[in-house]
């Protein structure tokens, strides 16, 4: 069974995180697909929802029901491609995430093969004094690992 790992990140993944994803994931066994490039049928319904969640709402049933929508559609490609998905979060709002990861649990874990995944990354600040006395500052964001929440 090969494994799935899904990039719905607004982030095209760097040349780091696709060498871990095949690290921690077995490099023999793993399918790469972002989200916004591949043409699976299954994937049109992802290409549809993730737009939604970048425009989080403020409102917390619409929180809800994009939450509710979104790992629907999860669970049929998990039913669908019947093989471990390893999903790349996060999209949208911190609210929008925390309606996520609260349903995926309930919703998800009892799958036993659908997981979130976050990117960890330290965050660098770079300050340079420029010759009109302002200050630039500049925040790098240098990948270090991924957390797979559940996934023990």
């Amino acid at each position: 069974m090969r494994n799935l790992f899904l990039n719905v990140t607004a982030h095209k993944l760097s040349k780091e995180q696709l060498e871990e994803a095949r690290k921690v994931l077995n490099a023999d066994v793993v399918d790469i697909v972002d989200y916004k490039s591949d043409n699976e049928r299954l994937l049109e319904s992802i290409q549809k929802i993730v737009p939604k969640l970048r425009q989080s709402p403020s409102d917390e049933q619409e929180l809800f029901g994009i939450a509710d929508e979104f790992l629907d559609i999860i669970k049929v490609i998990a039913f669908e491609k019947d093989r471990k998905i390893f999903v790349h979060l996060p999209v949208g709002s911190p609210a929008q995430m925390f309606y996520i990861s609260v349903m995926w649990e309930e919703r998800l874990k009892f799958l036993g093969r659908v997981y979130p995944v976050f990117s960890h990354t330290v965050r660098e600040v770079v300050e340079r004094s420029l010759e009109n006395g302002t200050v630039e500052k500049v925040s790098l964001f240098r990948f270090e690992k991924y957390i797979i929440p559940f996934s023990k």
